[in-house]
């Protein structure tokens, strides 16, 4: 900033009281965003990034669980290997169902458990049908196997 005869800038209009306000503003130092008055909002794609991780975390966290509690295929009660006998996890409530719904109420042990991939097709294609005996242990408790002829 160049400073004229006086201790005000020069272009400035004035000499009075609203120069030094000029020179206040430019030389001042802007306050940090947590201590203004009224913060920028947080920008959408890095809201929904902090979203998608924190979801990944919890997906992953609830299938540690539900592979630790189910060593064989609830429903058809074979031991895991490759091929067709590949864990998947299973939500017995759709994610179609609970849309818009917290994530924790889709990610959890007592709507998740673990099929191998044959009985998983067979669960999608509706020729499964999976019903927990228990509506409040879901699939911590004992789930009620259903097998439609064709």
């Amino acid at each position: 900033m160049i400073l004229g005869s006086g201790a005000f800038p020069v272009g400035c209009r004035e000499s009075g009281v609203d120069c030094h306000i000029h020179l206040l503003l430019l030389c001042a130092p802007f306050p940090p965003l947590s201590r203004m008055r009224f913060p920028k909002p947080t920008p959408r794609l890095i809201e929904k990034r902090r979203q998608r991780t924190a979801r990944n975390g919890l997906i992953a966290a609830v299938r540690r669980a539900v592979v630790a509690r189910d060593v064989r295929c609830r429903c058809c009660g074979e031991r895991f290997a490759t091929g067709e006998q590949t864990p998947e996890m299973h939500e017995l409530r759709s994610r179609a169902q609970l849309r818009g719904r917290d994530p924790t109420d889709i990610w959890n042990r007592a709507n998740c458990l673990l099929l191998c991939r044959r009985c998983h097709r067979g669960v999608t294609d509706h020729r499964i049908t999976l019903t927990p005996a228990d509506a409040e242990q879901g699939a911590d408790g004992v789930v009620e196997v259903e097998r439609r002829m064709e």
